[in-house]
Parts: C-alpha cells; structure tokens; sequence
C-alpha cells in the first residue's frame, strides 16, 4: 500500500467520523470537475471555426468591435469566456470539495489552494475585458458622430490594455488559479498531471467520496 493510499484511507475514516454530510458538495465538485473538461474540449473544437481564434494584440479595439457585432459569442470566447472565465467559476465548487475532503489530512495547502483559487478567479473577472468590450460594441454601433466612436474606441483600448489575455491585468489572475491546482495537486497527487486528465482524476475522486457517504 503506497503512502498516498494509506493518506487517502486514513483522511477518508476521518472525514466519516468528524465531518457532516458532504455528499451534495462531492457530487457537485465532480460535475463541476467534469464541465470543465467539456469546456476545454469546446474551446479546443472552436479554435478551428474561422474567426475561432486571434491572438493577444493583434486587433485593435474597433476590430473587436465589429467582431462582436458579427458574432458576439466568438467575441467573448476570444477574450476568454471559454475556456478562462467558465473554467474559473467551475474550479470553484471544485476546490471547496477538496478542501472539505483533505481539511483533517493536508488543511494548510488546502487552504491555500482555495485561497490562490477565489483571489484568481476574482483577479481575472475583474480585469477581464470580455464583457465589457461586449457593452462598448453595442455602444458604438448606435453612435452618431464620429467623436463618440473615437472616445468608445479609447476606451476600447484602455480596457483591451489591462485585460486582454497575456496582459497584466489578466494574466495574474489566471497565474493564481494554475497555481492553486499545483497547490491542490501536491495535495491529492504530490505530483502534476495535465490540466484535462487532473479534471477527469478530480471527478472521479470526488464522486468517490460522494459515493462513500451513503
């Protein structure tokens, strides 16, 4: 019996003993674990479609613009609806799981792990440029002369500057919730696995311990 095993069984008994009825949050970690393989997989299957795909930087704020008004869904997948934004809010029941499911075992890098998880997730959906280059697109169609599109296409910019994928404002926020699953990892696995395969092993494992409840 390896040492992660005896870990395991023992946080298990311990949990039984001490903890209330965990079985809904279990099982709503699994399913969230388990969307956000989906998630993953419909991102990767857009980034094939024309216009699935533009790199950080590469398209002014009027082209967002005119991107969002041609398709508005592509406009918030490129600026990290799929798979960022969705992904980070399914992490979240994810990691309240885990933490319920290690506290008696490893509380401190649980802990963290939540901690780097909630601050990530709140970093990145506010400097996120998403939605509201989505309300500023829908501002400049229905402007009338040409200085209200220049100041929306400034303020276009300004917000494509700090929240756009791969800038500052962005990419700490995302940095914080891929360090939350290497702490949580360390936790589970004492080791990392790619991102897809660690959702697959997360679900599973917490639909385990649902499943241990009864």
């Amino acid at each position: 019996m390896t040492a992660t095993t005896t870990a395991i069984r023992t946080n298990e008994s311990r949990f039984e003993n001490t903890a209330p009825d965990l079985t809904s949050l279990f099982k709503l970690g699994g399913a969230a674990a388990l969307l956000a393989v989906l998630v993953a997989l419909a991102d990767i299957f857009i980034t094939f479609l024309p216009a699935g795909a533009e790199q950080p930087g590469t398209l002014t704020a009027i082209d967002w613009f005119k991107l969002f008004q041609d398709n508005w869904f592509l406009g918030l997948r490129n600026l990290g609806l799929l798979p960022n934004i969705l992904t980070l809010f399914l992490l979240i029941p994810v990691f309240l799981a885990l933490y319920a499911a290690h506290r008696q075992t490893n509380k401190t890098y649980g802990m963290l792990a939540l901690i780097l998880s909630l601050v990530g997730t709140a970093i990145y959906l506010s400097n996120n440029a998403a939605f509201p280059m989505l309300a500023l697109s829908a501002k400049y169609a229905a402007a009338t002369t040409e200085v209200q599109r220049n100041l929306l296409a400034a303020a276009g910019e300004a917000i494509l500057a700090r929240g756009e994928d791969f800038t500052p404002g962005a990419f700490t926020g995302f940095l914080l919730g891929e360090l939350a699953i290497v702490a949580i990892s360390f936790v589970m696995l004492r080791g990392g696995l790619l991102s897809i395969a660690w959702y697959i092993l997360t679900a599973r494992r917490l639909f385990q311990l649902q499943s241990d409840q009864h």
